[in-house]
């Protein structure tokens, strides 16, 4: 067939009232038949470019035109259109939705002379070709979009056109190439007159483990910028799976032509974990890109939902340029009134962001609202952008279009790598700031669909065995900090570190043998700092047990003193004893990162100690346990807590159940309201006291968890304790489920449940640690809630049992079990009236035993402390010597604000200061502190997060 016109049919008038709405097939219709007519072979042969026709009106004299028809469009062609074609010698193609099949259609229409070419003569010239149909269509409509007539100087355009297929055709790439080019900057000017500044497109390649192979090299051998989002963990995959690629990573981040999307070393559930843990983890993930790569991220961004209000200041403390505010699979985000925004966190810390949620560059749909979605962008953005996500090898053949137009002109926008984007746009001026609650991570729905094993234990695990390595860390620190010498000794914390960010907690024997090495660690690290304290005991010498305290705060603790001969005298460090049996315990009291003494060198002889104990009356009476701080009431029932008062105000203020939900009609997800759901009944079969002395009591109730028609759906024993001087009580459960649950685990658990009487004035929940305001009805809050009304403050402790949700107004339901977990024993507390629940939540969980043994008793100090601080509302987080050709010349600490309040804390340490300043987490100083003598002062804002490196 001698070809005298190729055509479109399209169900429009013209590009006035073009179809951008189509998605899937029709999208891929509209783009396939639209672009396969821009072969240079088709523009040579009929020497003009493609035309458009509605399809309800094509022309009468159809001889030697091919026509291209969309699906979207089959149904309105006229009837006698087919007969016209075959009468007339014409070509009709319908319903193609593949580019390559279209075009190989078409040669088989062609003459003989034009077909051997059609696809084998300079191929990427012929894909430019094909860019250049998509980049007409997309610039045309993008004019129509932002209101303005076509500027397009079409007789240039068309010859330019012309003349480049005609070089094709003669296989003068070089000049084919050159008229290509006046071409793409003719459609540049047309845009420039409505919008002359250039639209940055983002380019981020998600990859996995499973497409580090060829498909990810092929991309990285692209033109234009590109952007890797990229755990270290998977760096470091590459690195020992495929060298080429790393290689190709190296080469393209030397050339600035690539940005690494990432940080951590693991995308863990963010929300989830304690600063010590994030900050962990963006460590080791920094070390092994620098290692790998010799270049870290420094653009934050994750596939996995991980957003929360205090990344900003660790993320600028880093040396982070920007961060990805947006999740790639599921959860709620806040959106951002801008596509790129100064993010204010928690603390007064902030950071460029970018906000706007990547389109599927996979998707033909994609490009064909290309126009709607640059026009919204362009009308309302500050800057201009675009993001397209998409797999190594799965964009579209319309998304690379795309990519071809960039090489010739940003006609359609400039493809940028993140780190420039950041570095070479504005924000707008205004911060922007989001509360905890505007984030809620999605992981627990997705453990259960997936049938994840022990996801909530897996939650649980970590904190534990985090706040192990960093009572370790405390503990080598003091001893390194009293004994020089041990400075250069070797530790493996560091690795155990390394190594909880790898492990998978939810396996039970990587679990147990984690935890074993921690504590071994820590056995280790406490007998370097008792062997610094005091000598080993030798016969004839006084001694005494030696107890150390690797947390930043006071402790007051129930501890065995059997070992000593007689109990010990009350005192400064012992605040009571008893003996019970002929077990001899004692509650005493340990400075923060610090040791104390208890000994029987001032004790009464034994005889008289034996019979008046310095106890009081036992704790327990029948069903009431009442340490003089709080009276707990077990109920005779339930075998569950009927009450819980203290001493300064009227009525009951808490009540505890262990129950199953039930399933119940379909409420909605947010709200407590609508449906009162249904639960099983707890039904006690004995109560029994399993400890009553003057400072301890417990009493244990065992029974099962009854369906209301009377079924058994699980037992239970639960402990209830209390112990001398102290405002929380602890409950630990022992659950043993028979019904099965169902998929949704916000609507089928068992649960831990607390009732309180009246309303609260305000509700807080520990957000990474520290306390935050909250009205979330589905809460994650490992460490602790807090009630609180203008006279009283109950706080109950998870352990770090991760998911709550508010089932009535009044109620608590903390999930213990959901589908899938196996765990089957449990500890929470109720704190009645503690002003920092942080520091309850910190002790419940600690797995670090406090008693060094018996000790020779030194003739210095029998207590002392190491480190400390003043401001009640700051924790220290880590504390580590600073090591000068293995001398100790000073320490560095972290410090987090936990209550929302700004504060001015003094630190002291064992010696006068010479310097004190303020270092980001890189270790570079950034602020000179004030200091005098042993005391350097901090300011910290609301639940900042800070290091101050001291030296002596």
């Amino acid at each position: 067939m001698k070809l005298v016109e190729h055509a479109i049919l399209l169900p429009c008038h013209s590009l006035e009232d073009f179809p951008m709405h189509h998605t899937g097939r029709s999208a891929e219709g509209l783009l396939c038949a639209w672009s396969a007519l821009w072969h240079p072979g088709l523009i040579s042969e009929t020497g003009k470019s493609p035309a458009v026709y509605r399809v309800d009106d094509p022309p009468q004299d159809v001889t030697g035109m091919l026509i291209l028809v969309p699906g979207i469009c089959v149904e309105e062609i006229p009837t006698d259109l087919a007969d016209r074609v075959a009468e007339q010698g014409a070509v009709l193609i319908k319903d193609a939705v593949d580019r390559n099949q279209v075009l190989e259609q078409i040669s088989q229409s062609l003459d003989e002379s034009l077909r051997t070419d059609f696809s084998s003569k300079l191929p990427e010239i012929i894909a430019d070709f094909h860019a250049l149909g998509t980049c007409f269509l997309m610039t045309e409509l993008l004019t129509r979009r932002m209101r303005y007539m076509s500027n397009l100087d079409e007789a240039q355009f068309r010859e330019s056109l012309v003349a480049a297929a005609m070089a094709w055709q003669a296989s003068q790439e070089s000049e084919s190439t050159e008229h290509l080019q006046r071409c793409f900057d003719l459609l540049l000017e047309a845009r420039s007159h409505f919008y002359p500044v250039d639209t940055h497109l983002i380019d981020l390649t998600l990859i996995a483990e499973t497409t580090l192979g060829e498909t990810l090299r092929r991309e990285l051998l692209g033109r234009h910028p590109l952007n890797l989002m990229a755990s270290a963990d998977l760096v470091d995959r590459i690195a020992a799976t495929q060298p080429a690629t790393l290689g190709l990573l190296k080469e393209r981040l030397a050339a600035e032509q690539l940005s690494l999307v990432g940080g951590e070393y693991r995308e863990e559930v963010l929300p989830l974990r304690s600063l010590e843990s994030i900050f962990a983890n963006f460590r080791l993930g920094h070390e092994t890109c620098q290692q790998q790569l010799g270049h870290h991220a420094r653009v934050y961004g994750r596939r996995k939902f991980g957003l929360s209000p205090i990344l900003p200041q660790i993320l600028r403390g880093l040396g982070y340029q920007g961060a990805l505010h947006y999740t790639l699979d599921d959860g709620r985000f806040p959106e951002l009134h801008q596509s790129k925004v100064w993010w204010e966190g928690s603390s007064f810390a902030s950071l460029d962001v970018l906000g706007k949620v990547p389109l599927d560059a996979g998707s033909a749909a994609t490009v064909l609202s290309l126009p709607e979605k640059l026009g919204e962008s362009m009308d309302y953005d500050h800057v201009s952008v675009l993001v397209f996500a998409h797999w190594p090898g799965q964009s579209s053949v319309y998304f690379d279009d795309l990519r071809r137009v960039h090489s010739y002109a940003p006609v359609l926008g400039r493809f940028v790598t993140l780190e420039d984007f950041f570095a070479k746009t504005d924000s707008v001026g205004q911060l922007t700031k989001f509360s905890p609650d505007k984030y809620r991570s999605p992981y627990l729905r997705q453990a259960v669909r997936a049938k994840q094993a022990n996801f909530l234990s897996s939650v649980q695990r970590e904190l534990e065995l985090r706040q192990a390595i960093n009572e370790t860390i405390a503990l080598t620190s003091s001893a390194r900090l009293l004994k020089p010498s041990h400075a250069g000794e070797s530790t493996n914390v560091e690795e155990l570190s390394a190594a909880l960010i790898k492990a998978d907690l939810t396996d039970d024997q990587q679990y147990r043998q984690l935890r074993s090495n921690i504590q071994q660690a820590a056995e280790a690290a406490r007998e370097q700092l008792a062997g610094t304290v005091a000598p080993e005991s030798v016969a004839g010498t006084p001694q005494g047990l030696l107890f150390c305290n690797s947390m930043n705060f006071t402790r007051q603790m129930l501890v065995d003193v059997s070992e000593l001969g007689v109990l010990p005298k009350v005192g400064q460090t012992v605040l009571a004893t008893d003996e019970t049996e002929g077990v001899r315990s004692a509650i005493i009291q340990v400075p923060p990162f610090g040791f104390a003494f208890v000994s029987d060198l001032e004790s009464p002889p034994a005889e008289k100690a034996s019979k008046k104990p310095s106890g009081s009356k036992s704790l327990l009476q029948d069903l009431i346990m009442d340490n003089e701080q709080v009276r707990v009431t077990i109920d005779p029932d339930t075998g569950g807590i009927r009450s819980i008062n203290d001493f300064r105000t009227r009525g009951n203020r808490l009540t505890q159940q262990i129950a199953l939900r039930l399933p119940t009609p379909a409420m909605p997800a947010d709200s407590w309201k609508e449906t009162e759901p249904a639960y099983t009944v707890m039904a006690a079969d004995s109560i029994t006291a399993t400890k009553s002395t003057s400072l301890v009591a417990e009493l244990t109730s065992r029974g099962r968890l009854m369906h209301p028609a009377g079924e058994v759906l699980g037992t239970f024993v639960q402990q209830t304790r209390i112990t001398h001087g102290s405002r929380v009580v602890e409950i630990d459960i022992e659950l043993e489920p028979i019904a099965p649950l169902y998929a949704d685990p916000w609507e089928s658990y068992y649960a831990c449940r607390f009732a309180w009487p009246g309303d609260l004035d305000e509700m807080r929940r520990s957000v990474h640690g520290a306390s935050h305001v909250t009205d979330a009805v589905q809460l994650e809050a490992p460490d602790f809630l807090e009630l609180v009304t203008d006279r009283t403050r109950t706080a109950l402790l998870f352990n770090g049992l991760p998911y709550h949700v508010r089932a009535q107004h009044r109620m608590l339901d903390s999930l213990l079990v959901v589908r899938g977990e196996t765990a089957r024993k449990f500890r929470l507390a109720v704190g009645i009236d503690i002003q920092r629940p942080w520091q309850a939540a910190a002790e419940l969980r600690t797995i670090v035993s406090a008693n060094c043994g018996m000790r020779a008793i030194p003739s210095g100090a029998k207590q002392g402390w190491l480190l400390h601080v003043d401001a009640q509302n700051v924790s220290v987080t880590n504390w580590t010597p600073i090591l000068d050709e293995g001398r100790v010349i000073g320490y560095r600490c972290r410090l987090q604000e936990m209550a929302g309040q700004a504060a001015r804390a003094n630190v002291r340490s064992l010696r006068d200061i010479t310097l004190a300043q303020r270092i980001d987490f890189s270790g570079e100083p950034c602020e000179r502190l004030t200091f005098s003598g042993d005391q350097v002062t901090v300011e910290l804002g609301p639940y900042e997060f800070l290091e101050i490196d001291v030296q002596w």
